[in-house]
């Protein structure tokens, strides 16, 4: 029967106000020396799109740079390996909100097995190194099921973040090094929620008990 799928699409306009949908708004700090602080603004949930069921704060972090390396032994006639690590821990606050703290530790790490001191502090050669390719990322959230008040309405809210770089060195010996960090942070916060009800037009009542007639009739005279 023709009419029924016009039944069924104004059936389907009823139901489809019950799917959760989901909104997120990002913002940045680009790579940047550590240490550093910095406030980031993300907007709060427009009440008027429906009603909130929580909110993910996400933060990603990247960390790059370099470590120059010079071993300086030059007694003891054998190589040593040496190991560092690069990174930064990162930071998320959110004032009012301890339940949306993140903390992340991006880190790179190298290795170079180094000669005895080659009588050059230079950073290259058989006793040294510079260590350009230590990047990584990380990623952490924290959510929101209750208590969210403060983040409904048409304004921004603000995001404090903290990157604190870290270095390390294992191996054993003297070894000279130099260590430039840079570190870079997104915080997005993505809003789950259940839209508003749309109305049905003001004919649609109307509409369906005309298509419901309609039908009965249509079954009558088959009888």
């Amino acid at each position: 029967m023709k009419l029924m799928p016009a039944l069924a699409l104004a059936a389907t306009m009823v139901a489809s106000g019950a799917n959760a949908l989901t909104v997120a708004y990002s913002a940045s700090v680009p790579s940047t020396k550590t240490d550093w602080d910095e406030t980031l603004s993300l907007s709060m949930f427009d009440g008027s799109l429906g009603t909130l069921n929580s909110m993910t704060l996400t933060l990603f972090g990247s960390v790059s740079g370099e470590i120059k390396a010079e071993r300086t032994s030059s007694s003891f006639s054998g190589s040593r390996n040496l190991s560092f690590s690069l990174g930064s821990e990162i930071y998320a606050t959110v004032p009012g909100a301890a339940a949306l703290s993140v903390v992340i530790n991006p880190l790179g790490t190298g290795v170079f097995n180094a000669a005895p001191y080659d009588g050059v502090t230079d950073y290259a050669g058989p006793s040294g190194t510079t260590l350009t390719d230590l990047t990584d990322t990380d990623e952490d959230s924290a959510s929101l099921t209750s208590g969210f008040g403060a983040f409904i309405g048409t304004g921004t809210f603000d995001v404090s973040l903290l990157s604190l770089g870290t270095y390390s060195f294992s191996g054993g010996g003297n070894v000279d090094t130099q260590v430039t960090n840079f570190a870079g942070a997104t915080a997005t916060v993505t809003y789950d929620y259940t839209p508003a009800a749309v109305p049905l037009p003001a004919g649609a009542p109307l509409l369906l008990a005309g298509l419901g007639g309609l039908v009965m009739l249509r079954r009558r005279k088959k009888s």
